[in-house]
């Protein structure tokens, strides 16, 4: 949401929706050759993409196009990041581009990526289809370092404390130096870890896996607080707000943990 506005990408139609937040109002629409999913919104433009390699830049109050790229390969699930002046997504590379025109500053080739850039401290962090999380240059997209895993790594990864912490589809969620790679910690959950990411709120990672599990763990040591089973498979990332934990689930539940320490 941003503006006032909620921006929506759906699959099924392929079509990009902003509606009026108060009201639900539909206010202008697209529909796109390819499928939508992830979308950003920052300074009155809508950065998404669509399985078919398009991404847009939209204005936000009127759904005109400021600027289409093709060819990047299918950037439906990756959420576009934008810092300063720069949009960062994945798909078939990872993609820099100008967030007024579009250009391509760089792209880097590190398998498929489903992953959404997390960009801090001068790095683009990502997971990759080859089983490796990477960090790469923000400038220049040059590898810093990569980290194997045992699986694919659609998780996006979360960055606090000078620590990476993410998800892979061995069922094990990381925690890696932010400027080296190397592994912190481990902690293997029930089952795999798909497209959210985990959440870091007050010295806890939250996360949840595919075994309708949602746990927390202490950020710095990886060991477990608490877990709760949920009805259902988890496939999304868990939300932070106000002291409280979100978390959705297949079941058709929204769940809403208080946090210890929080009032």
């Amino acid at each position: 949401m941003a503006d006032g506005r909620v921006y929506v990408g759906t699959l099924l139609d392929h079509e990009i929706q902003a509606l009026d937040a108060a009201t639900g109002t539909e206010l202008w629409d697209y529909t796109a050759f390819g499928a939508f999913e992830a979308v950003t919104a920052a300074h009155g433009v809508v950065y998404a993409g669509t399985n078919e390699g398009e991404l847009y830049a939209f204005q936000g109050a009127t759904g005109e196009i400021r600027w289409e790229r093709t060819g990047l390969g299918d950037v439906s699930f990756s959420t576009p990041a934008l810092f300063g002046s720069v949009v960062y997504v994945g798909g078939g590379y990872v993609s820099a581009l100008d967030a007024s025109t579009g250009t391509i500053a760089w792209q880097r080739i590190v398998g498929h990526v489903d992953s959404s850039p997390a960009v801090v401290g001068g790095l683009v962090y990502v997971g990759s289809f080859d089983h490796n999380i990477y960090a790469l240059d923000a400038a220049t997209g040059e590898i810093v370092w990569s980290a194997p895993t045992g699986d694919i790594v659609q998780s996006s990864a979360s960055v606090a404390y000078g620590t990476v912490y993410i998800g892979s589809n061995d069922d094990y969620v990381y925690a890696l130096d932010a400027q080296t790679g190397e592994q912190r910690w481990r902690f293997k959950t029930g089952s795999y870890l798909q497209l959210g990411s985990p959440v870091v709120a007050n010295g806890v990672v939250y996360s949840g896996s595919t075994d309708a599990k949602i746990y927390a763990l202490d950020a710095f040591t990886g060991q477990e607080l608490w877990s709760y089973q949920m009805g259902d498979i988890w496939n999304h990332a868990p939300a932070v707000a106000d002291g409280v934990l979100y978390m959705g689930n297949f079941d058709g539940y929204l769940y809403a943990f208080h946090l210890p320490g929080v009032s």
